[in-house]
């Protein structure tokens, strides 16, 4: 008899042990909550999915570059943090034919770029963008807040082919982590959203940038941490899943 409770005791662990990796597939199948794209640092720091802290990896444009008088500059603040900063101007030179100004703009270089290739980041295995970031709140003398756009730049056939997105702050003044869906990106050209619409390759993203085209002159700024390829709990990229520990107990989920 003994034999017999030892047989169907060691069935029912092994049963609950594939019950376990069946549903607990992060584990198995290399699930990842994030992957590190782009941080601010007064260290320069090489990794495998790119280079940290150095403002040289970085390309800051307004239209200044075109005959306006619009400012924009990235600097680091002592707190080790990327600080996107300047001044909207609607002037422009009577003799320039320019249809669009008024703008500024900070994007990623590309990394370690040669002639015959360039890195590119795979984010194919995460759903969200996300950023960590601090608008300003325009008390106290600060500027007041902003209507900015993050851009996404693959390696597509289209140079000017640009995925963009509003990025919206719900806390102007304090910090807080924006996710936004890599598929809800809207694929533009030259400013203009484009009829046919296609999907992102997540798997090849050439540059993040963050821009600022409001219609609104004055001072802006705009704090940055970090930006990151994020999955939550309930997210593998595309996929919804239930985390095993939900499954385990289900009345957790009712605080979720």
């Amino acid at each position: 008899m003994s034999l017999l409770k030892h047989f169907f005791s060691k069935t029912k662990y092994r049963i609950s042990q594939g019950a376990h990796i069946a549903w607990n597939l992060d584990e198995y199948l290399n699930w990842r909550r994030e992957m590190p794209l782009i941080k601010f640092s007064h260290d320069r720091v090489q990794t495998e999915t790119g280079t940290y802290g150095c403002l040289d990896d970085w390309l800051v444009g307004s239209d200044s570059d075109i005959g306006g008088k619009s400012t924009a500059s990235l600097e680091l603040t002592p707190e080790g943090t990327g600080m996107f900063h300047g001044n909207i101007s609607q002037h422009l030179l009577d003799h320039l034919e320019v249809k669009v100004h008024g703008y500024a703009a900070i994007k990623s270089k590309f990394l370690n770029k040669t002639f015959l290739s360039e890195e590119l980041w795979d984010t194919s295995d995460f759903r969200y963008l996300a950023l960590r970031l601090r608008g300003s709140d325009g008390k106290n003398g600060a500027p007041p807040p902003r209507r900015f756009s993050v851009n996404i730049k693959t390696d597509g056939f289209v140079p000017t082919d640009l995925f963009q997105h509003r990025l919206f702050l719900n806390r102007p003044g304090s910090w807080e982590t924006v996710l936004i869906p890599f598929q809800d990106f809207v694929l533009t050209n030259e400013g203009r959203v484009v009829p046919r619409q296609m999907y992102m390759n997540r798997q090849k993203i050439a540059s993040i940038g963050i821009a600022l085209l409001d219609n609104q002159v004055g001072p802006f700024r705009l704090e940055i941490e970090w930006i990151k390829a994020f999955n939550t709990d309930f997210t593998d990229a595309d996929v919804d899943q239930v985390p095993y520990k939900y499954l385990k107990d289900p009345s957790t989920l009712s605080s979720v």
